[in-house]
């Protein structure tokens, strides 16, 4: 009897054991394809829509007349030079041009258009509702970077994205900017060694300061009317769309100890902002003009701001506003711990050099645009060069016209 329920005691406890593995397996086998379900309905919310722009390349437009600023050395400026020529994939200029220049469809249409909008803002989010459904009525081609795709479920199947680090340059006809001024800047950030194509700045904030010095004063919400000349060339034959090219900076990083795949080239269209970052001690930058030492900065410190630019941080730092058509570049120190150093308006064809010194007990950080096209540390011997930059920002002016009809093209 003993042996006997043993024997069925075995069996029972290999029985039970038997059903406690295959319960185990079975959870587990329901945990990994939950799991799995999950990283799948991850991933393809991710991707969709799917990256097309190969597709996509820029139509020929016609520019028309700049102004060029003075060269180094030189005294007045100097005679306008007429550039009438084609482009393609937005502005390449020589680095000392400023003012306006007009812009031409030739009679087309802008085929494809880049929307850049201000994250987690309502009233964005519905006037960019709006927009993609009347760029889908015009037939143009509306794209918007992949964190806006999921925001617009409604549109969805009418957007085309982009994947990091994908070339956009040649791609766009136009840029949209939905938001404030620091949207401009982010849009600028996604053309780091490219021309940016023509560019339209909707701004929600309307400041007196944004309307003399900043981007555009128009109303976000009257995009349609002033859109409509922009984007339908067609009824307005005679009428040419006049272009501010607002300067951007060129900095280059100087490593003392060069490190292997980093990116060393940036272009910034507000300002390079050098800073002591998390660190307590004195920030200690050489600034040098042309070669020549001009101060040992001490502080917090110190911005190079372009005319853009010197609305933003700079206007904060006690820097002063510089009209946009004007060839500068701005150096403004941050909380100087010197009565001698104070804010520098320097022509924009010089050579501007930052250099961390061997002496400092802080490891700098220095942001481009607002930490919109990144941040970088410096070592002691790092260096910025900044100079002008080839690839301005073409911003289309305010354009007022009387009520039109909008109604979609058939």
């Amino acid at each position: 009897m003993t042996r006997e329920r043993g024997s069925v005691g075995g069996r029972s406890g290999q029985a039970d054991t038997t059903d406690v593995a295959e319960l185990v397996l079975h959870r587990m086998k329901q945990k990994m394809r939950s799991s799995w379900l999950t990283v799948f309905e991850s991933r393809r919310a991710s991707i969709q829509p799917e990256p097309v722009l190969d597709d996509l390349e820029a139509q020929t437009v016609l520019v028309g007349t700049v102004s060029s600023a003075p060269s180094s050395g030189e005294h007045g400026g100097s005679e306008p030079q007429e550039l009438r020529r084609e482009c393609t994939s937005g502005f390449t200029v020589p680095p000392a041009t400023v003012g306006s220049t007009w812009l031409d469809w030739q009679g087309q249409r802008p085929r494809s258009v880049l929307v850049v909008a201000k994250p987690l803002s309502e009233q964005v989010l519905s006037v960019l509702n709006q927009l993609v459904s009347w760029l889908d009525s015009l037939q143009i081609k509306a794209v918007v970077e992949p964190h806006v795709v999921s925001r617009l479920a409604d549109y969805e199947h009418l957007l085309l994205t982009f994947s990091q680090g994908e070339v956009l340059s040649g791609k766009f006809d136009l840029l949209i900017c939905l938001g404030d001024d620091g949207t401009p800047a982010r849009a600028a950030s996604l053309f780091q060694y490219s021309a940016i194509p023509p560019t339209v700045v909707f701004d929600d904030c309307q400041s007196r300061q944004a309307q003399i010095f900043g981007f555009t004063s128009v109303p976000m919400e009257e995009y349609m009317q002033h859109l409509f000349p922009v984007l339908l060339p067609d009824r307005h034959p005679d009428h040419r769309l006049e272009l501010s090219l607002r300067q951007r900076l060129q900095v280059t990083l100087q490593r003392e100890v060069p490190v292997h795949g980093e990116h060393t080239s940036f272009h910034v269209l507000n300002e390079v902002f050098v800073h002591r970052g998390a660190s307590g001690s004195l920030c200690k930058l050489e600034v040098l003009v042309e070669g020549e030492m001009v101060t040992l900065a001490q502080g917090d410190g110190v911005l190079i701001a372009t005319p853009t630019g010197s609305a933003a941080r700079s206007l904060s730092s006690g820097g002063s506003m510089i009209h946009p058509h004007v060839p500068s570049i701005l150096i403004t120190p941050v909380c100087p711990h010197s009565l001698s150093f104070r804010p520098i308006v320097l022509p924009q064809s010089v050579e501007v050099l930052v250099r961390v010194p061997a002496s400092t007990r802080c490891q700098p950080t220095v942001g481009f645009d607002a930490e919109h096209g990144g941040t970088v540390q410096l070592n002691p011997g790092d260096a910025l060069q900044i100079t002008g930059s080839r690839y301005p920002m073409p911003l289309i002016r305010s354009v007022h016209v009387p009520p039109v009809d909008i109604s979609p093209v058939k």
